[in-house]
């Protein structure tokens, strides 16, 4: 039997498995979308009409977004929902597709597009340089109405965001490939909210119109820059300072009881190992966002280190000889996003008085390190030799999911904007 040719210019579609949600079928291939006599922008011949899929987010089957997801890959422009607008999205390794975006929204080539991704590990792979104190912002925040700038290695920079929703997150799956995208508005319009909204903007220039309902947050991401020592908001929306500037550093605090010997020890030598990872200055890993600090839970505040711990650093090249003690307090453990604790008791103490950051609190070794208040040299080179030991545990809590090992691949590879 004879296979039936397609007519010129009907576009070849993928089996229809889901149906249509809005008309209740399953199975059943829909219409093809009819024709049009209109030309598009981009070429002189007939163009279809977009083909529009209603959804309810919270109860849909993933495979009624495969058009969707198969016109993103064929470089075609596609609206759909997110938490916070409805966007235009078209495949961002395309240039034919970027330009028919850039036409949609009627924007220059110098305004570049952000890229949407389904997950923080999505987003960040394909950038050559990733700040590390992007971290904490990228776990909690994403996915989330958060865009991310970050600059490139040659002057340029890239904007990334996940967004919280599922039928935008189901999308970028399906497409696997990278999405540019902007909220579905023509310059100096509001960017659509709702579903009716969202299809005014449709024209020949869309091939697929997914449609949600409403965005949840309606109003646009808040849009923050972060290169390797500073950050700005580029653009104010949900997410203000307040909440970002805790999550764009990342605070160890080391604890023991008197803030003289083995935490001011630990805090001295872990810097010196974070400098060593990342290759950062210890006396720059502020400046990027990594701090590191000791406190006691029997500690007063000014007391000096003990000489012993002076010496035995010094023969590191470490300088602890300005540490002065300072107790433990709760503004330090609410802002410390690891607190490492010396022996068991201290966890004990630290528990009982703030129960909550248990997920936050680790002990450095299964046996702790013993104090060495009051001994000899060699007792605290062994103290020393103890805190390192611990070390592996504690980089593996910093830096052991998948986030933390992108960051620390492209920090070795030492590309810098």
């Amino acid at each position: 039997m004879r296979a039936q040719r397609r007519p010129a210019g009907q576009p070849h579609l993928a089996p229809w498995r889901a149906g249509s949600a809005r008309r209740g079928t399953r199975g059943r291939p829909p219409p093809l979308p009819a024709l049009t006599p209109r030309r598009g922008p981009w070429c002189n011949r007939c163009v279809m009409a977009a083909r529009t899929i209603e959804l309810d987010p919270d109860r849909f089957d993933r495979e009624e977004l495969v058009p969707a997801a198969e016109a993103l890959r064929a470089g075609q422009l596609v609206i759909f929902p997110t938490e916070t607008v409805y966007g235009v999205g078209a495949r961002a390794d395309d240039p034919e597709a970027v330009r028919r975006l850039r036409a949609f929204k009627q924007r220059g080539a110098d305004k570049p597009f952000a890229r949407l991704a389904p997950d923080a590990v999505a987003a960040l792979e394909p950038l050559a340089h990733v700040p590390p104190r992007v971290l904490p912002a990228a776990r909690e925040l994403w996915p989330g109405p958060f865009t991310l700038v970050l600059p490139q290695p040659g002057g340029a920079s890239e904007g990334v965001r996940v967004p919280q929703h599922r039928l935008a997150q189901t999308l970028l799956r399906l497409a696997e490939v990278p999405v540019a995208a902007s909220s579905a508005n023509r310059a100096g319009e509001p960017p659509p909210t709702t579903a009716e909204q969202a299809r005014r903007a449709v024209d020949e220039q869309v091939a697929v119109f997914v449609a949600g309902g409403p965005a949840r947050l309606a109003q646009p991401s808040t849009v923050l820059e972060v290169a390797d020592t500073r950050w700005r908001i580029l653009r104010q929306g949900l997410l203000d300072a307040a909440i970002l500037r805790p999550r764009l550093e990342t605070l160890v605090l080391f604890v023991c009881t008197g803030n003289s010997c083995r935490s001011p020890m630990a805090e001295g030598l872990f810097r010196a190992r974070l400098s060593e990872l990342l290759g950062i200055a210890p006396a720059d890993l502020a400046r990027h966002g990594l701090l590191v600090q000791s406190a006691g839970v029997a500690a007063g505040h000014g007391a000096s280190p003990s000489p012993q711990a002076v010496r035995v650093l010094a023969e590191r090249g470490i300088d602890i000889a300005g540490h002065r003690s300072q107790p433990v307090t709760e503004a330090l453990v609410q802002r410390a996003q690891l607190i490492v604790a010396m022996g068991p008791g201290h966890v004990h103490s630290l528990l009982s008085w703030w129960p909550e950051i248990a997920p936050r609190l680790m002990l450095i070794r299964d046996e702790g390190v013993a104090d060495p208040i009051g001994s000899s040299e060699a007792v605290y080179r062994e103290s020393a030799a103890q805190i390192e030991a611990g070390f592996d545990r504690v980089l593996d809590r910093l830096f052991g999911d998948a986030l933390g090992r992108l960051v620390l691949r492209k920090r070795r590879r030492g590309e810098k904007p």
